[in-house]
């Protein structure tokens, strides 16, 4: 196929004869229209703005104002265009506006698809850069995020046990207060425990204390509360659970695992 200077000057332009015939189509829009010539450009094209535009006399008598297009079986794709008289007939020169990035996508569009001089690829190349510098950013804010949230949980939990510490009671206390929910708190002091530490060692303490943790958490629900206030006190917030008889039960559980016997290096403790 011959190339024109329609070709190098603004590729995404259609030809057309004085009956309304598709002469040449474009480098720029073959991957879009069939370059096959004698096409009815009114079989092929729809003129959605201005209205009233559906042959060549209506069409010349817009010569060189902006025109909308839609391509018959592209009808999510609008595009913008201008016709001039040329010889016989008449050029159309389209450009794709802002379905550019989309258009680049789904016809696999390059930079020979368009003019030297169209400014589309670095407006093209700024969106992409600047959605890459977005996309970015939020990663960034994301991971900010995490490092807060992850600061913030191990500032408000016990390292030895994993459980919610001091320091937390009173934010939990406050939710509560706020959402008006019920609850109830069991205070846990163990015996016994200096003895253990005095004897065998903080590591056999440090032992018990994560046993214990383990029943607390073996025994409650997901959404309970469980404290470390310091030492061997715990503290549980047990959310909508008032009932003095099941609290009692509750509290038998706990001590009974808390009492399950445990060894350390071979010494019962």
């Amino acid at each position: 196929m011959t190339t024109t200077p329609f070709d190098i000057l603004c590729p995404q332009h259609l030809c057309f004869d004085n009956d309304g015939l598709i002469t040449h189509v474009g480098p720029g829009l073959r991957s879009v229209i069939s370059p096959d010539a004698d096409q009815p450009l009114f079989g092929l094209l729809t003129i959605l703005r201005p209205l009233g535009i559906s042959d060549l006399p209506s069409l010349f008598a817009h010569m060189g104002r902006a025109l909308s297009v839609e391509i018959q079986g592209h009808d999510d794709l609008r595009l913008r265009g201008v016709d001039a008289r040329h010889g016989d007939g008449g050029v159309l020169s389209l450009s794709f506006g802002v379905a550019l990035q989309s258009a680049i996508k789904r016809y696999r569009l390059t930079l020979k698809d368009f003019a030297p001089t169209d400014l589309a690829p670095e407006m093209l190349y700024l969106i992409e850069a600047n959605q890459a510098a977005m996309s970015a950013s939020r990663s960034l804010t994301e991971r900010l995020q995490g490092a807060k949230m992850l600061a913030e949980e191990q500032a408000h939990s016990d390292t030895l046990t994993g459980l919610r510490n001091r320091r937390s009671l009173e934010r939990i206390l406050d939710h509560l207060a706020q959402t008006k929910e019920s609850f109830s708190l069991v205070q846990i002091d163990l015996d016994y425990f200096k003895s253990v530490n005095d004897t065998l060692g903080h590591a056999a303490g440090d032992m018990i204390l994560q046993h214990v943790a383990n029943v607390l958490r073996r025994e409650t629900r997901h959404d309970d509360f469980l404290i470390r206030m310091g030492g061997d006190e715990f503290l549980l917030v047990i959310k909508h659970l008032t009932d003095h008889a099941r609290l009692m039960s509750l509290s038998t559980a706990l001590i009974r695992g808390i009492e399950e016997p445990q060894e350390y290096d071979g010494t019962p403790c």
